[in-house]
């Protein structure tokens, strides 16, 4: 196998890693009081709580619901299932005989090494 291969399959690993780290995250801010946390991290940043981008940030943080969040986090494990499998995939790891995921993975390994 070659190595430019392998270095493609840590990198697509390491960006799965990265999104369930992402995923965490957002699943610690549920049931809390994301506007004062919002806030808090604008006077940390000793940012102008009356100009635009603060201000943008702080009205998000006031619309964003507990059901936003979770459907982020579901759609963040998602992505981060198909980060982890075109790896095993592409090194010829076993996944199950018949295994979806396998076949799944080996395609998006070959669309990426055909261009």
């Amino acid at each position: 196998m070659s190595r430019a291969i392998k270095i493609v399959a840590a990198v697509e690993a390491c960006k799965g890693l990265a999104v369930l780290l992402a995923a965490t995250a957002v699943l610690t801010l549920v049931h809390k009081d994301l506007h004062a946390l919002a806030v808090s991290l604008v006077e940390h940043l000793h940012l102008n709580p009356a100009s635009k981008y603060p201000q943008i940030l702080v009205l998000a943080a006031d619309d964003l619901q507990n059901t936003r969040m979770m459907l982020l986090a579901a759609g963040a494990v998602a992505y981060a299932a198909l980060r982890f499998t075109e790896p095993m995939a592409c090194c010829g790891k076993r996944l199950g005989r018949r295994s979806w995921r396998r076949g799944a993975g080996r395609s998006m390994c070959r669309l990426r090494w055909s261009r």
